[in-house]
C-alpha cells in the first residue's frame, strides 16, 4: 500500500506541477512541503528545540535558501519555455484584436458544421464542401474587394495562434513537472 500511495503521490506532484507550470514559486513552496513531509525528515523533526515543521519551512522559504536551491537545480528549460508561451500569447492576442469578428465563435461554427456534415453526409460530402469552400475562399481571394474574405482569414489566424499557444502551454507544464521532480530529488535538504 505504501507503494501505491508514493505511487499516487509522485503522480500528483506531476499534475500540480503542470498545472502551475508559470508559476515557479507554486512549485517550490510544493517541493518544500514534500520535503518536509518526506518520512526520513519527519523523523528528525522536534529533536531539538527550536526545528519543528514550520520553522523549516520557514527557514526553506528564506531568499537566501531558495537562491541556493535553484542554483542547484537551474531551471533554464522551463524559464524558456515560459518566455515562449508569454510571446505565442501575445501573438494570438494582437490576432484576435485584428478582427472584428469573434473568432472563437466563427471557429466553433466552422468546425460544428464540418463535424455535422461528416457525421450525416460522409467523408465524400465534407470532401467536396472542403473543396467548394476552397474555391469560393480563392474567388474572395482575388476579388480583394471582400471584407468576408479578410474577416475569416482573421479568425482562421487567431485560432491556429490560440492553438499554438495551447501546445506551447502544454510544453510548459511538462518543463514544470520535470523541474519539480528534479527539485524535489535533488535540489531540496531540509
Amino acid at each position: 500500500m505504501l507503494r501505491l500511495q508514493a505511487w499516487l503521490e509522485l503522480w500528483a506532484a506531476r499534475a500540480f506541477d503542470f498545472v502551475d507550470g508559470v508559476d515557479k514559486p507554486a512549485i517550490y513552496q510544493r517541493c518544500v512541503l514534500a520535503a518536509v513531509d518526506a518520512p526520513e525528515t519527519k523523523r528528525l523533526l522536534g529533536k531539538r528545540a527550536g526545528v519543528d515543521r514550520d520553522a523549516v519551512v520557514e527557514r526553506m522559504m528564506t531568499t537566501r535558501y531558495h537562491r541556493y536551491t535553484t542554483l542547484r537545480c537551474p531551471s533554464s528549460l522551463l524559464d524558456r519555455a515560459i518566455e515562449d508561451l508569454a510571446e505565442a500569447r501575445d501573438k494570438h492576442e494582437r490576432a484576435a484584436r485584428a478582427t472584428p469578428w469573434n473568432w472563437r465563435v466563427v471557429c466553433s461554427l466552422v468546425a460544428v458544421g464540418s463535424l455535422a456534415l461528416l457525421i450525416f453526409s460522409g467523408l465524400l460530402a465534407l470532401l467536396i464542401a472542403v473543396v467548394v469552400a476552397a474555391v469560393i475562399m480563392v474567388t474572395l481571394f482575388i476579388w480583394r474587394g471582400s471584407r468576408l474574405w479578410s474577416n475569416l482569414r482573421q479568425c482562421l489566424i487567431a485560432a491556429g495562434l490560440k492553438g499554438a499557444w495551447l501546445v506551447q502551454r502544454i510544453e510548459v507544464g511538462a518543463c514544470a513537472a520535470r523541474w519539480g521532480e528534479e527539485l524535489q530529488e535533488t535540489g531540496l535538504d531540509p
